[in-house]
């Protein structure tokens, strides 16, 4: 999430230090942690911290679902033992619009109700190869085009073509056959148009 230029104070009921003190505190925080922006203005850190949080809740806390068209659905793994968060970002804000914990059915869909209700007109949203993401959007969006990420793509073709590999391998007896097929995986990945010559094998035809 990209974190926007702080040219705005936050407002708060009972504040110890000006408002000029503030802006300079929120400015640092583009490039620092709170931990240093405490320690470099030697103030608390929860001082900081409610600084940060008061202008966030003031930039995003009332969000335009309406204007959003194009959205990308990711998870994030944030503990050990699959624990993850479900993330939707605007991809022409740069700026995610909802975390949700897990990444379930029941993780997207008070989102995407909250869309539909809203009369945003989404054009698109990209996600990965995830069941529960896409079939989210298909029950709660149906007009929406989904689009699946190229790396997602890439890596089931892949993992299909090692299965088939595999397969075809154990049923194969003739130990030439096995030979050929065992060093045919970069071969398949590759283009019909751009064969080479295979350098372990005296020279033939990749082609061939």
């Amino acid at each position: 999430m990209v974190r926007p230029s702080r040219r705005k104070s936050s407002s708060s009921t009972k504040k110890n230090y000006t408002r000029t003190l503030e802006k300079y505190a929120l400015s640092l925080l583009d490039s620092m942690t709170i931990s240093d922006v405490a320690r470099h203005l030697r103030m608390s850190w929860h001082t900081i911290k409610e600084m940060d949080r008061a202008y966030l809740g003031k930039r995003y806390g009332k969000m335009r679902l309406c204007d959003l068209r194009y959205l990308a659905i990711d998870e994030i793994a944030y503990k050990k033992g699959h624990r993850y968060k479900t993330i939707v970002y605007d991809l022409e804000g740069r700026k995610a619009v909802y975390v949700a914990e897990g990444r379930s059915t029941e993780s997207l869909t008070p989102f995407l109700q909250q869309l539909k209700g809203s009369g945003a007109r989404i054009k698109a949203i990209a996600t990965d190869m995830w069941p529960a993401y896409w079939g989210s959007v298909q029950k709660h969006l149906p007009e929406t085009e989904v689009v699946f990420d190229l790396f997602h793509i890439v890596k089931q073709l892949s993992k299909t073509i090692d299965d088939i590999r595999s397969s075809v391998y154990r049923q194969e007896q003739d130990k030439t056959q096995r030979k050929l097929i065992k060093g045919s995986r970069w071969l398949l990945l590759k283009n019909r148009e751009n064969p080479g010559t295979d350098p372990g094998s005296a020279g033939k035809s990749e082609r061939q």
